[in-house]
């Protein structure tokens, strides 16, 4: 092989390791949110250059179209790319951090809450992902070599 092909294909490869971290981080955190009806999970928009600023009226149980969505924006990036992950519904936040309440306006304890956080996400769903960033590009950036 070639000096300049081995660069080139190295070069290529090095591309692809934020594209993937990104599809890793973002596709773990739209499978990790919580899901009642879906709207929560269907309202992770990935956009470059700006986050997304609105809200959808999509559901999407199983994550996977959201998934899907996200996956085709990455991958449409050019080379030196900024990528968002953003969630506008008001109750993300809450979802996240452990804020749903009983009617009383103390933490949550129910079928899908305790102390107020989603028994499906009580670490959130951003925070514990990202938590996982540098497991993550080092597992990219294994497939450099």
């Amino acid at each position: 092989m070639s000096i300049g092909k081995w660069a080139g294909d190295t070069i290529q490869r090095t591309e692809n390791v934020g594209k993937e971290a990104a599809i890793e981080l973002f596709g773990s955190v739209i499978n990790d949110t919580p899901v009642d009806k879906g709207t929560l999970r269907a309202n992770w928009q990935a956009t470059a250059d700006s986050p997304a600023t609105g809200q959808l009226a999509d559901t999407d149980i199983s994550g996977a179209q959201t998934v899907e969505k996200m996956t085709a924006t990455v991958n449409a990036l050019d080379q030196d790319f900024t990528v968002y992950l953003a969630n506008n519904l008001p109750y993300a936040q809450v979802a996240e951090y452990g804020e749903w309440k009983d009617k009383n306006g103390n933490p949550a304890n129910g079928p899908k809450t305790v102390n107020g956080f989603a028994i499906r996400a009580p670490a959130g769903m951003v925070r514990r992902n990202m938590a996982r960033i540098n497991t993550i590009l080092n597992k990219q950036m294994v497939l450099i070599k």
